[in-house]
């Protein structure tokens, strides 16, 4: 299940904010797993204690929770693997054209990524310049603001 999801999420990511899928992912991806195994221990344990108050031995109260233990597992598995072919199935319209993804969008959406706003009009000021042959469109420290040479 690990791989088509992952292959999924990373198809459907600009390259520029890959690194934040892949972090998101692998973060909820950890954490689910951790509530998942909370939520079925708590489960195993609480039917392990009603069945030692209703006066079961210790290894057959064990088995009655581990028992509806494995029945919540299987109804979260089979609720997943619904969720997953409906929201993961593959879209009839293919992959973004090539010729929409601009050299200035991608550059705008790494200067985003940093915590900088870089606009689009600032940027083709920058890299054409505008005579002072650093760019006057206030993109200092960027590499696309430096001259030419």
């Amino acid at each position: 299940m690990n791989v088509p999801l992952t292959n999924t999420v990373m198809d459907a990511t600009p390259s520029a904010r890959a690194g934040i899928a892949s972090a998101l992912l692998n973060a909820s991806r950890e954490v689910a797993g951790l509530l998942g195994i909370t939520l079925i221990g708590a489960i195993l344990r609480t039917r392990e204690s009603a069945a030692l108050r209703a006066g079961a031995g210790p290894v057959h109260a064990f088995v009655d929770g581990y028992h509806l233990g494995l029945i919540v597992t299987i109804l979260l598995l089979a609720t997943g693997v619904v969720v997953s072919y409906l929201t993961l199935r593959p879209r009839t319209a293919g992959p973004a054209p090539a010729d929409r993804i601009t050299a200035a969008g991608e550059i705008e959406a790494v200067g985003e990524s940093l915590g900088e706003l870089v606009l689009a009009e600032e940027l083709v000021t920058a890299v054409n310049g505008d005579g002072d042959g650093a760019g006057s469109g206030g993109v200092r420290g960027s590499r696309a603001a430096m001259p030419r040479s």
